[in-house]
């Protein structure tokens, strides 16, 4: 079963920048759950400095990513051709 991982950055939309992206590393189940997760996390953050928001006109994009932490690399062995 595919799992994603929550990815969201802080942008000002003054100066254009954008904070590094960050993430919690926690392995959501669906693609529905992961948006959910976003939308939440957004107003959680928003919530936590209303006015440094409002001020600094901030936004939080956020995305998911399939995560592949435990995902085993493909093996190494090279592919013959039968002839």
């Amino acid at each position: 079963m595919i799992k994603y991982v929550l990815i969201f950055q802080i942008c000002s939309m003054i100066t254009g920048q954008c904070f590094t992206p960050l993430t919690d590393h926690k392995p959501i189940d669906t693609w529905t759950d992961c948006v959910v997760k976003g939308s939440e996390t957004t107003m959680k953050i928003i919530e936590a400095d209303p006015i440094r928001f409002e001020s600094m006109k901030l936004i939080v994009k956020y995305w998911c990513n399939e995560d592949k932490s435990n995902k085993s690399p493909a093996s190494s062995k090279s592919i013959e051709k039968e002839i």
